[in-house]
């Protein structure tokens, strides 16, 4: 769940909890001093905070996703951007430094997994040991499971699907693998597939 990392975006959100309903709505940050408000048809406003007055603002250009793949290698390449950054510790480098890119795309998350970070607490570890020792989850649970995997274990973990069978659609997940403290899940996800949307 995207959280206000500064004063001018608390500010924003403070006058947009009293003028929309917020729940309705995707909340994402835009620069330190800007977020944007965004509906479930796509229709986007956007607002900044300067000299203690709130306004409507234009929304930033940025790359298009292929353009940002590439610029995302780039950075982590010459250790910009270190892999094992957490989605707070990338949000807080984007905020700092000038980018071409969208908060979703330094995060390296496609839409449908970006609305679902935006709205959804961060699962803590014991919490996604739970969900992925269940035999069945549903999708819900599924996205929740892969943001805990993105958010800084993708060095020690793995997660990912294994195939098909009569029961659906099979998954696992590899904590600490390769150590004497690797635990490894196996489990169904029960509704519509998502191994496609999930990745970036």
């Amino acid at each position: 769940m995207y959280k206000p990392q500064t004063v001018e975006q608390y500010k924003i959100r403070q006058i947009l909890e009293k003028r929309l309903v917020i729940e309705d709505l995707y909340i994402i940050p835009l620069s330190r001093n800007a977020l944007m408000v965004e509906d479930k048809y796509g229709i986007r406003l956007a607002f900044s905070y300067q000299n203690a007055v709130i306004k409507e603002t234009d929304i930033p250009k940025y790359l298009s996703d292929e353009q940002a793949k590439k610029h995302l290698r780039c950075l982590k390449a010459t250790g910009q951007l270190p892999n094992e950054f957490t989605f707070e510790d990338i949000t807080r480098w984007w905020m700092d430094n000038p980018s071409p890119l969208s908060h979703r795309q330094i995060l390296g998350l496609g839409t449908h997994m970006y609305h679902h970070y935006l709205k959804n607490r961060l699962l803590k570890d014991e919490e996604a040991f739970n969900i992925a020792a269940q035999k069945r989850i549903t999708e819900h649970q599924f996205k929740d499971l892969f943001l805990w995997y993105l958010n800084s274990h993708r060095q020690d973990c793995w997660l990912g699907w294994m195939g098909i069978d009569m029961m659906g659609e099979l998954y696992g997940l590899i904590w600490k693998y390769g150590t004497l403290q690797s635990k490894f899940f196996l489990f169904y996800i029960t509704q519509n597939s998502c191994k496609d949307r999930y990745r970036k």
